[in-house]
């Protein structure tokens, strides 16, 4: 759960967000407890077994829903930055490394991809590095790593690592964001148009069905 707080980027503890769970499956049981009662009262009403039924299962599934959707929102949010990352990521490393190409220090380019809402959650990455650098004093490779480890994208925290390998290793990082963001690009367009042969399929199925319908 913890990891899953990172990755989704949700501002709360894993303990804080377990007790909130804990609030709305209580609101769960109370709604069940009282849609049961309402069931009840119709079964005895109109002499009916299979209304009561109705409502015990009603009771059982409302705070059981509750639960396990709101503790696997942070997963599915995790998911959602997850795609979003992976489809921006291509521009945002061009963006990286135009400003590379002015031959700045890596701390200014990420500082300025955290200025750039258009990148999305690339953006908000980049920004969650520059808090780690100007409010907690952590050093730009121990930032880096942070962030690397709490990517829900696998295509940038590979960008991230080669990152870290190159400054380590004392290597340019321009060479680096050049060959990256061209090869970003070009699986970029690989899955675009893999997409679009889908969407293809999917098309030519819905006309066939539909004449023969």
């Amino acid at each position: 759960l913890r990891k899953d707080l990172l990755r989704a980027n949700l501002l709360v503890t894993a303990p804080e967000y377990l007790a909130t769970t804990v609030l709305f499956t209580l609101f769960g049981l109370i709604l069940g407890a009282v849609a049961f009662g309402f069931f009840f009262w119709l079964s005895l009403r109109n002499n009916s077994p299979g209304t009561a039924a109705v409502g015990l299962v009603v009771f059982l599934m409302l705070p059981t829903l509750s639960f396990y959707s709101y503790l696997k929102y942070p997963a599915s949010l995790a998911r959602q930055r997850e795609r979003d990352i992976d489809y921006k990521l291509p521009y945002a490393t061009n963006f990286i490394a135009a400003m590379a190409s002015a031959k700045i220090t890596p701390e200014v380019v990420f500082r300025g991809l955290a200025r750039q809402p258009v990148y999305g959650e690339v953006q908000k990455e980049a920004a969650r590095i520059m808090r780690d650098i100007d409010f907690l004093g952590l050093d730009l490779l121990t930032a880096l790593r942070n962030a690397m480890h709490n990517s829900p994208s696998l295509k940038f925290q590979e960008f991230l690592q080669g990152t870290l390998t190159t400054i380590a290793t004392g290597g340019r990082l321009k060479p680096y964001f050049v060959v990256k963001a061209r090869e970003l690009m070009r699986d970029n367009r690989a899955d675009q148009s893999s997409f679009i042969e889908q969407l293809s399929l999917v098309s030519e199925a819905y006309i066939t069905i539909v004449v023969a319908a």
